[in-house]
């Protein structure tokens, strides 16, 4: 934990290429993640001049940076969640704007304490917001900075994966799903990462926590570098106690 301009990206890529040299001839790779593709370029620049004048070239080519949401989604979403999701195809991003999303089976309705309950339109699928909380998942609709209960979450969830699509939330939780009814595809993915570094922690939400705590129970070493005071996303559950509470 250390705040802006103390040195977070400089200690940050020294400790992957020190991780990933301490793996030695292994072909476990070690994953530096963030949340913004700005924080990934300026690592991927950092680690390509720290790696240029370093020996053992083909020990530092075993590393992954990019954002935590591509990790995710290129190593579990799109290859294995099809099965969880209980589709034929490889899942798929929706945009919001595809005709069959008119479909009153997909539609997501919100319930606000007073008044009836109403349907979010497929343009506004991004502000279906979903969180775990005890193992459960909730779904709310983000509407001028107020989370309004969607009372049939789960079931318009199950609709849209049984025909592979996701949106960003959605695909967090497809991700989550599949790493627990697929314990398989949770160890291989340990074998194959048994070290990850995440750059921004302050911004995890409860979603991406409970991946990572999945993680971290099949045996993964995790570290959190961030600055608590710098979060961006706390009507998304990342209200930085993960990271506050993480040294415990």
């Amino acid at each position: 934990i250390a705040c802006a301009g103390s040195g977070k990206t400089f200690t940050a890529v020294r400790r992957l290429a020190h991780m990933r040299h301490q793996l030695g001839d292994r072909r476990g790779r070690v994953a530096l993640l963030s949340f913004s593709n700005v924080a990934i370029d300026t690592f991927r620049r950092e680690y390509q001049s720290l790696s240029d004048n370093a020996s053992g070239r083909a020990s530092h080519d075993r590393v992954e940076i990019g954002t935590l949401d591509s990790f995710i989604t290129g190593n579990v979403l799109r290859p294995h969640a099809y099965r969880t999701m209980g589709c034929d195809r490889m899942p798929f991003l929706i945009a919001g704007t595809e005709p069959f999303l008119q479909n009153r089976d997909f539609k997501f309705w919100a319930q606000p304490s007073s008044g009836q309950a109403f349907p979010v339109s497929p343009a506004l699928l991004y502000k279906v917001i979903v969180n775990i909380e005890a193992g459960r998942p909730t779904f709310h609709f983000r509407q001028q900075g107020a989370a309004i209960p969607i009372n049939n979450g789960p079931a318009a969830t199950a609709r849209l994966g049984a025909v592979g699509a996701y949106s960003h939330d959605l695909g967090r939780y497809w991700c989550y799903r599949t790493l627990v009814e697929q314990p398989a595809i949770l160890n291989a993915l340990v074998r194959r990462y048994p070290h990850i570094l995440i750059d921004e922690a302050q911004d995890i939400g409860t979603v991406h926590q409970a991946i990572i705590e999945l993680l971290i129970g099949a045996g993964c070493q995790v570290s959190l570098i961030a600055d608590p005071n710098q979060g961006i996303y706390e009507f998304a559950g990342a209200d930085g106690s993960f990271l506050s509470l993480y040294g415990q």
